[in-house]
């Protein structure tokens, strides 16, 4: 079988004419089918060196194509008669209706009769973390199936391993102390925690774990999952969706402007956010919460517009660490498109080296000032999870508050050599 394959969206994210970050199982999935024997044509919009960029890159990930941009080798479609697209019987592209599907799933749909399949499926999976717990719960949560029955099927799973001679040892993760966090720490004037996770090596650093299991309202952290529920239930279209000023002064004159969904994230709009929370409404909002596992939210329709903001709803470092690693990996059951929308908001910052997305909360609970630091940075395709949480000590410069949270966990980073 011939197979036309895009490039940026389909085998990497969209980063043109940056090599994006590459889509999980890609050249995993690809590989398989070289090895079936179809025929990989690369079909791409990238020409001149761009083109090079994207043949090269999936060269040293130990892909080559039967040909580019082309039917065969050496093929010339600037001759007269020769039509620009490709025959294929098979055409991959982020661009399809209905969006990308994942290269677990295509693989799926393209070997769905084949007794392969489940052994290549599970492979896959096994590739997605090394938490052999982790491939349990996509499984049944896919499924649907209830957690009595997945705690049932793991426990009978390790139990069955331990008669065979491949054992399957299940890793906790390793916590570390780093000490250097906390010198960054008292020499800006807070008292907090720095939580990273590396996910690669299952490992989290941190100068002080017990702080980092303490709850806090999550503030603005929040419209990270705000925003995604705002997306699955149409309330908002897109990043380009516009929210008009009501006229009313706010606390900060910034808020005060008609502004599209894109910047009042940035910005941390309370009042557009505030909005869509009620139009929202408290059963949705409940729902998805729930089914998002995340943190310890108390909703109501006293409180539907505020409960991020005040109250009794806290989340932890830990917490907003497992939240973001479901939302990376694709584990909150939304939709690609939700997904890239998000990715594109969240961006913070982006260079040859590496990406970093989050988002800042600050809350304020009896006087006391809390902020947050919170999303993951990617780089040579690795990630790290990252939840920084402070409070300023008495004597500390409040108009410095904006950015240490954000200055730490940056610093937190070069100690671990993340970033220079």
């Amino acid at each position: 079988m011939t197979i036309a394959v895009d490039f940026d969206g389909t085998i990497v994210e969209h980063e043109y004419p940056k090599i994006g970050k590459t889509k999980l199982f890609a050249f995993e999935t690809l590989k398989e089918l070289q090895k079936q024997n179809h025929k990989l044509i690369l079909w791409t919009y990238r020409t001149g060196i761009y083109l090079d960029d994207a043949v090269n890159f999936c060269k040293s990930n130990g892909i080559e194509f039967f040909a580019v941009n082309a039917n065969f080798p050496d093929e010339n479609i600037s001759e007269s008669g020769k039509s620009r697209k490709i025959y294929a019987d098979v055409y991959i592209d982020d661009r399809n209706i209905g969006g990308f599907l994942g290269w677990s799933k295509i693989w799926e749909i393209l070997n769905k009769d084949s007794s392969n399949n489940i052994e290549i499926v599970s492979r896959l999976n096994e590739l997605k973390s090394k938490n052999i717990f982790a491939k349990f719960r996509k499984f049944f949560k896919n499924h649907q199936i209830k957690t009595f029955l997945f705690v049932f099927t793991a426990i009978f799973f390790f139990s069955c391993q331990t008669k065979t001679k491949n054992k399957t040892e299940i890793s906790l993760p390793k916590n570390t102390i780093v000490s250097e966090f906390q010198k960054i720490i008292d020499s800006s004037g807070v008292n907090g925690s720095i939580l990273i996770f590396d996910f690669e090596n299952n490992e989290f650093f941190s100068n002080d774990f017990k702080l980092a299991k303490t709850g806090h309202l999550p503030a603005s952290t929040f419209k990270i999952p705000n925003s995604i529920i705002a997306l699955e239930t149409n309330v908002v279209v897109d990043d380009s969706t516009l929210f008009l000023w009501d006229g009313k002064q706010r606390r900060l004159s910034i808020w005060d402007k008609d502004m599209i969904f894109k910047e009042a994230f940035q910005i941390s709009c309370v009042p557009c956010y505030q909005e869509i929370a009620r139009k929202i409404g408290v059963k949705r909002m409940s729902e998805y919460l729930s089914k998002f596992d995340y943190g310890n939210m108390f909703v109501d329709s006293s409180n539907i517009d505020l409960f991020w903001l005040e109250g009794k709803s806290t989340i932890n470092s830990f917490q907003q660490i497992e939240f973001l690693r479901k939302f990376y990996f694709s584990e909150l059951s939304i939709s690609v498109r939700t997904e890239n929308i998000m990715k594109k908001i969240m961006l913070k910052d982006s260079t040859q080296n590496y990406i970093l997305r989050g988002k800042t909360g600050w809350s304020v609970r009896q006087g006391n000032n809390n902020g947050w630091f919170v999303g993951y940075i990617e780089k040579q395709n690795k990630v790290y999870f990252f939840a920084t949480n402070v409070e300023p000590e008495s004597n500390f410069d409040m108009e410095k508050f904006a950015v240490v949270r954000i200055d730490l966990t940056l610093k937190a980073f070069k100690t671990l050599k993340i970033i220079n």
